[in-house]
């Protein structure tokens, strides 16, 4: 399948990692053509909807970067070593999935659900900032703080018309527009 690491580069990966080697790894982005080398510092390997991501500081661009191990066709582990102050539950705090806005903050989402949702929302939280703001026998109230990604929208278009967005108003646009696409396409 497309998105099968190879064992042997996974296993890499993690002695690079537990060794703080630096490394160049060849990937291809989804929307490239051609794959590129980069120098990185590995810091860990994340898995999310089963597929396997490397967290790693892109030397070039000096930012802390994701990479889809099944994009990456080649591994090169240095002789250099790196520091390794990198703090994961830090830097995926306010993410939903795996985007991560570097150096910027959260934003306050406040979400209404309707009562067939409002159970299930209270006892499997969408995220851990969830917070109830006010609820009622017809409605369910939180807000929650997070970095806004394809991640979320998905995840609050998957609650369909028992969920209203009521902050901020551009996410709330944004999910409107994807719902009146959506009856265009339904007809």
């Amino acid at each position: 399948p497309e998105n099968t690491v190879d064992n042997a580069l996974f296993k890499q990966l993690i002695n690079a990692i537990n060794s703080k080697q630096a490394c160049v790894i060849r990937y291809k982005a989804f929307n490239k053509k051609e794959s590129k080398p980069f120098k990185i510092h590995p810091y860990l390997i994340k898995e999310y909807k089963n597929r396997w991501y490397l967290c790693a500081l892109n030397v070039d661009y000096n930012d802390v970067r994701l990479y889809g191990l099944e994009r990456v066709s080649n591994l090169e582990v240095l002789t250099e070593f790196h520091e390794d102050d990198f703090n994961s539950e830090d830097y995926f705090k306010y993410a939903l999935g795996i985007t991560v806005q570097n150096n910027q903050k959260p934003v306050l989402i406040e979400l209404r659900f309707d009562q067939d949702h409002a159970p299930y929302i209270k006892s499997n939280p969408l995220h851990h900032t969830q917070k109830i703001k006010k609820e009622t026998k017809t409605y369910l109230t939180v807000t929650l703080q997070v970095h806004p990604s394809a991640e979320l929208s998905m995840l609050l278009l998957s609650h369909g018309s028992g969920l209203k967005v009521v902050k901020p108003a551009w996410l709330r646009e944004e999910i409107k527009e994807e719902a009146r696409k959506m009856v265009e396409v339904y007809g």
